[in-house]
């Protein structure tokens, strides 16, 4: 019998689960096996200790897992399935599950191979309003009356921050409506873990055109995979 391990050899990266645990219920992007893109479908998987069953549309199928394998050199570990249809045909599957949480499920159809490629579902992108709703601050002087914020906030995003611009507007004093005013710009350099609090602090001139500071506000975070919110 034909097994497909060597097809899921190439394939991603899984993190360590109980062994034979597939578990999924979502949307894949199918391709037949040409990699032509043929359309999306709905894709479900429940097996555990080595057995259980798997849905693609309409299609649902028993499920028993043949064989196991793990890579080193890639770090991930395949498995190759039997699928059986309510008319007890059997035909060969294989899957993958990776580090990020996305699958790729090869099955054998008689008619020919189809992929499945299964993206972990991704967090909407955070918002600069996201920190700002998490912000406190103080502001401290030295001897000579210069000022320091220190500005606490909640990383709510899933990635480490490395760096945070702030704008001071130097609008105290002045009417509100003028955008006029002047403004100092500080880019702080920090390191701020997913769901931490981290304090930042900025020291910024006394006065600009005899304006002190009144305002401010997060212009952009910078993070470690080198993206940068600024929306």
């Amino acid at each position: 019998m034909k097994r497909l391990i060597a097809i899921i050899a190439v394939l991603g990266i899984i993190s360590q689960q109980s062994y034979s645990q597939i578990k999924f219920s979502t949307l894949a992007f199918a391709y037949d096996a040409k990699g032509q893109k043929i359309g999306v479908r709905i894709i479900e998987a429940d097996i555990s200790h080595g057995k259980g069953t798997m849905r693609i549309e309409d299609l649902k199928m028993q499920a028993f897992v043949r064989d196991s394998v793990r890579n080193a050199t890639y770090g991930m570990t395949g498995y190759s399935l039997g699928l059986v249809s309510s008319s007890g045909k059997t035909v060969d599957a294989a899957v993958t599950r990776h580090n990020n949480g996305a699958y790729t499920v090869v099955v054998d159809f008689a008619d020919g191979k189809v992929r499945y490629d299964i993206e972990k579902p991704q967090a909407p992108p955070v918002s600069l309003e996201a920190f700002a709703k998490t912000q406190s601050s103080r502001v401290t002087y030295d001897e000579d009356f210069t000022s320091t914020l220190h500005l606490t906030f909640k990383n709510v995003s899933e990635k480490v921050i490395t760096s945070v611009e702030v704008i001071v507007n130097y609008n105290k004093g002045l009417d509100p409506y003028d955008w006029g005013y002047p403004t100092c710009t500080r880019v702080i350099q920090t390191r701020i873990s997913p769901g931490q609090l981290g304090t930042i602090q900025v020291t910024t001139p006394k006065e600009i055109r005899g304006n002190k500071p009144g305002s401010y506000f997060i212009n952009r975070i910078r993070y470690e995979d080198g993206s940068i919110c600024d929306r």
